[in-house]
């Protein structure tokens, strides 16, 4: 095993299909995730001066429903049966954090 090797094998935690670092291509799509996910704070900042915690709740909703639509492999049916435990999940896993960032940030 040579020295350059052995460094990128302490780097990684798993074998993969390529040992390099992160191309332009990688840190673009990285940078561009940041920028959409750290933006939202500032819109729900800028909403908040003029509309309600519940209101930019049920915009932010909208638009994600609005933006996997577009995407119609990103829907699977669900079984009549998962349909509770569905909901539950997207309560306390969507619908609680949406709902207590705008209340916190107000």
């Amino acid at each position: 095993m040579t020295e350059t090797s052995a460094r990128v094998r302490v780097l990684s935690t798993s074998e993969g299909s390529t040992a390099e670092a992160f191309g332009p291509g990688e840190w673009g799509l990285l940078s561009g995730i940041a920028a959409i996910w750290g933006s939202s704070f500032l819109w729900m900042d800028i909403g908040l001066e003029s509309l309600r915690p519940g209101v930019i709740v049920m915009v932010r909703v909208l638009l994600g429903a609005a933006a996997l639509s577009i995407f119609p492999r990103a829907r699977t049916s669900v079984d009549r049966a998962d349909l509770p435990r569905v909901a539950l999940l997207g309560l306390v896993w969507v619908g609680i954090p949406l709902s207590l960032f705008p209340i916190a940030q107000q």
